[in-house]
């Protein structure tokens, strides 16, 4: 049957403990050498409100996929900057944003065959399922499309879950075909 990626956790890093809490969606824009973003919004409990304000000072977001097999593999990891507490007439949650500035300094050679969309403008854009991982410099090719990754975009909730990779034209560009040969690749299951 093979190795299947089964859900995304969410961990709080701290000094003081890290914590895994359960979340109803997230966003984040990874991108290289740039201030990198995360969103995630938290099902409230008194319990999770209060482990998060505890890592306030000095906590990491850090978003994983998690495979059958209890394997992990990063998405990213951000400085965690804010907490909000929100309520509503039958709904409470909380939010938590953070940055970080990101360096891929070993990319890869990311094969995608399965994505529901490309956009072909000044620059390129494909739209595919969580089960790629690509990271910000990572060499994409996906049918008759090559480009190197600029920003990875996550939107991800309960019942719609895509990842979006945009060009980084600039890279793209300057990239000659020689740099195409690193050996590294990941490939969906057969």
């Amino acid at each position: 049957m093979g190795i299947k990626f089964i859900q995304y956790r969410l961990t709080i890093e701290h000094a003081l403990g890290d914590v895994i809490i359960p979340c109803s969606s997230f966003s984040a824009n990874i991108k290289h050498n740039a201030p990198s973003y995360i969103q995630v919004v938290i099902p409230y409990t008194s319990t999770r409100l209060s482990q998060i304000n505890a890592r306030a000072t000095s906590g990491t977001i850090r978003i994983d996929k998690v495979f059958s097999d209890d394997s992990t593999e990063l998405i990213s990891y951000v400085d965690l900057e804010d907490i909000r507490f929100d309520e509503g007439t039958s709904n409470k949650s909380i939010t938590i944003t953070g940055h970080r500035t990101y360096l891929n300094t070993s990319p890869a050679n990311l094969y995608i065959t399965e994505y529901s969309y490309v956009r072909q403008t000044s620059d390129t854009a494909i739209r595919t399922t969580p089960y790629y991982s690509p990271q910000p410099r990572d060499r994409i090719h996906a049918g008759s499309h090559y480009f190197i990754a600029g920003t990875i975009s996550y939107s991800v909730a309960v019942n719609n879950q895509t990842v979006e990779i945009a060009e980084d034209t600039e890279a793209t560009s300057t990239t000659t075909t020689t740099s195409m040969t690193t050996t590294t690749t990941t490939e969906p299951p057969p």
